[in-house]
């Protein structure tokens, strides 16, 4: 089996967490699921106990809502690792900073949160790579919709989109799920200038 990084992304009720569990199954080996999600409303606890009821129980799970890092530590002893979801972890990391509900209309948010926020997700990458295990990290497209009204949204929103094209770059495979069907974007992914050398093949012979 080889180890890498596989970013699941998608929107809202789109399969995503559904294929990665899939995909973990088929892959085989002993499973460790790392919860992002923390109960703290009545809709929340359902939600993560439906979840929790789909998953083999086999499987491990390790509850890590603001230290995804430390969550691999206690993931080492399996095969394959399942994160889900990130964007449940970058809220949380916006809420531990910012405070409560009734301050993210407040537009003096400290623009030094998003860096300290990116250099968390730089030592996920570096300790996902690390493991040498097969690490499927689950994510939401947040950016398709209609641009934030509050000055927190946006910074979630621009954190978010920076964050899965961090990981994306690491990854051994990106899948986009819609619809409950996924399509593998990585091999399909071409650089600006393969595209323009497929539109202009004597394009560098003009250099």
């Amino acid at each position: 089996m080889e180890s890498g990084i596989i970013l699941v992304i998608g929107g809202a009720r789109s399969g995503k967490s559904k294929f990665a569990e899939d995909l973990a199954r088929e892959l085989g080996g002993q499973v460790t699921y790392i919860a992002t999600a923390e109960a703290s409303d009545r809709e929340m606890k359902e939600r993560i106990a439906k979840h929790q009821s789909a998953r083999p129980a086999a499987w491990k799970t390790v509850e890590a809502p603001d230290d995804l890092v430390r969550g691999l530590r206690f993931s080492l002893q399996s095969d394959v690792i399942i994160i889900d979801c990130l964007t449940v972890y970058i809220n949380n990391l916006l809420f531990r900073e910012i405070g409560s509900v009734a301050e993210t209309d407040n537009p003096s948010i400290d623009p030094r949160l998003e860096d300290e926020i990116q250099g968390k997700i730089t030592a996920l990458i570096q300790s996902a790579k690390e493991t040498q295990k097969v690490i499927i990290m689950v994510s939401n497209e947040v950016g398709m919709g209609l641009v934030p009204v509050y000055n927190l949204g946006r910074l979630f929103r621009d954190i978010t989109g920076r964050m899965n094209r961090m990981i994306a770059e690491a990854a051994l495979k990106v899948f986009w799920v819609n619809c409950g069907m996924a399509v593998e974007l990585k091999t399909l992914a071409k650089t600006p200038a393969q595209v323009a050398k497929e539109l202009n093949p004597g394009l560098r012979q003009n250099y």
